[in-house]
């Protein structure tokens, strides 16, 4: 029987957890019963992360993560032809732009199988104001009428789609994110890799790995950080991660005096030996869909204190994996990450308590297992069965 043929879509395959969680379903798909290609737009592709994952990927310059009405109509015309020419089985897209132009073009092109997967929340976007946030959900209500899984990475996501009207609860199913577990579950040279850094063995190293993006609350995270400081001379804190806000974020450590504190080591390799050599990782969105760098901190048995937002109520118990706060609750965030250092003892037991639970719950077979199992139950359904019927038609 012949392979089933998939296209992924996303606008652009930068350095993010939606990329690396899209990039990782196609490639984790069966190759000897799928042929995948990934569809992305040109902007910012980071090509370690695709070479890291063997993918094949076709470029539409005008698919972009910005609105922009003449682009938009040029990357729904091109998907279209691209789709159409190539007669995918599936069609599988990711966020909300490329959800929506993906969709309607797999949808013109008569695509049997349409999936969306959200990677988190336009509805609590800082990107887009009121009445582009309502025409998206009317658009997002649209495309789902025609969608036949929108595979959610939290019940919290599934949630906030369904009390803003979007398709119906049987159109949904939640699947955590699982990643590749064996880089975070190594041994590293804690001392050996503080001191590459230029960090000595008595400073509290704490980390944040993020995008500099506005949602991720780096400029709070650094007016809390002052006030453990004022307390805590020796802690310092590494920015892991590049993006837009990188001078806003570097005037914010001039304007608090924060030069000696504060070290932006930009976008990294060796985030997981970086990981390793921290006491305590920090995740402080203002909104989010499920962070993979919560997830890689969990497996490397980091004690973490996350925003309470989106699905990272759903990563980390609150006491027993983790501390949750407020977002921009920046004296709650400081009396967190003096908590724990202050008491070592319940900063490890908290890192073991993630690790354990990382392991058993995000692991990336048992994600492209589940993700296997809808693609082949609509593909019985919707394929076999009609080629079953109508012989020749799939052939």
């Amino acid at each position: 029987m012949r392979k089933i043929k998939v296209a992924h879509i996303i606008t652009r395959l930068n350095s993010g957890g939606a990329q690396e969680i899209a990039l990782s379903i196609a490639s984790g798909l069966d190759k000897q019963v799928f042929e995948t290609i990934f569809i992305s737009g040109s902007q910012d592709i980071n090509m370690d992360m695709v070479k890291r994952w063997e993918m094949e990927v076709k470029i539409i310059p005008e698919l972009i993560r910005e609105i922009n009405p003449l682009k938009d109509l040029k990357a729904l015309a091109k998907l279209y032809f691209f789709i159409k020419d190539n007669k995918f089985d599936i069609v599988h897209t990711h966020t909300s732009k490329a959800g929506i132009l993906g969709r309607i073009a797999a949808k013109l092109a008569k695509v049997p199988i349409i999936f969306f997967t959200p990677h988190g929340s336009i509805f609590h976007s800082i990107y887009y104001g009121p009445i582009a946030t309502f025409l998206l959900g009317r658009l997002e209500n649209f495309a789902a009428s025609f969608t036949d899984k929108i595979i959610t990475c939290s019940e919290n996501e599934k949630k906030d789609f369904l009390d803003n009207k979007v398709g119906s609860c049987d159109k949904y199913i939640t699947i955590y994110w699982g990643i590749r577990q064996d880089n975070f579950l190594k041994s590293y040279d804690i001392l050996a890799k503080r001191r590459e850094l230029g960090m000595s063995e008595n400073v509290i190293l704490i980390g944040n790995v993020a995008r500099l993006v506005p949602e991720k609350g780096h400029l709070f995270c650094l007016e809390s950080f002052k006030i453990v400081v004022d307390k805590f001379p020796n802690a310092k804190l590494f920015i892991i991660g590049d993006g837009i806000l990188k001078p806003d974020i570097e005037a914010k450590i001039n304007e608090l005096n924060l030069n000696n504190n504060v070290i932006m080591l930009g976008y990294r390799r060796d985030v997981a030996e970086i990981l390793a050599s921290l006491d305590i990782s920090l995740h402080t969105s203002i909104w989010e869909g499920t962070p993979v760098a919560i997830i890689e901190a969990m497996l490397m048995a980091k004690p973490i204190i996350a925003s309470r937002v989106g699905g990272i109520p759903e990563l980390i118990e609150d006491g027993s994996t983790g501390i949750l706060v407020s977002p921009y609750d920046k004296e709650a965030l400081a009396q967190a990450i003096m908590r724990l250092i202050n008491d070592k003892a319940q900063a490890s037991k908290m890192g073991e308590a993630a690790r354990q639970s990382a392991q058993d719950k995000f692991n990336l077979e048992l994600m492209i297992k589940n993700i296997t199992k809808i693609y082949d139950s609509l593909v019985e359904s919707k394929i076999r069965n009609k080629i079953s019927s109508n012989a020749g038609v799939y052939n």
